[in-house]
């Protein structure tokens, strides 16, 4: 079984993390075709007659546009997600005197 993916589409952390999300059900293959903009995956079955790769298949694409969603968001929030990391670990560094440890 292959699904073709339109990289334009698709960010290659998001491919390559559903890629590995989809190694727990099948063994995945990742071929590419700059020419034509495509990146293929390839998947086989882990056992003989073991899995329904087209339902793999189907949960492939999902998880691919859930994880190019999370991707978009990262990008949306990450000015704020770094202010709220620094304000957090920043506001405990002045309450530790590390002479009084030593």
């Amino acid at each position: 079984m292959v699904v073709e993916i339109d990289a334009s589409l698709f960010d290659r952390a998001a491919i390559f993390k559903t890629a590995y999300w989809g190694t727990e059900r099948a063994f995945l293959y990742l071929t590419q075709d700059k020419d034509a903009g495509r990146i293929y995956a390839e998947l086989r079955p882990k056992k003989p007659d073991a899995t329904d790769l087209e339902t793999v298949a189907r949960e492939f694409c999902n998880a691919l546009i859930d994880q190019q969603t999370r991707q978009i968001v990262l990008r949306e929030t990450s000015a704020e997600r770094d202010v709220l990391l620094t304000k957090a670990f920043g506001a405990g560094r002045g309450h530790l005197d590390l002479a009084e440890i030593a």
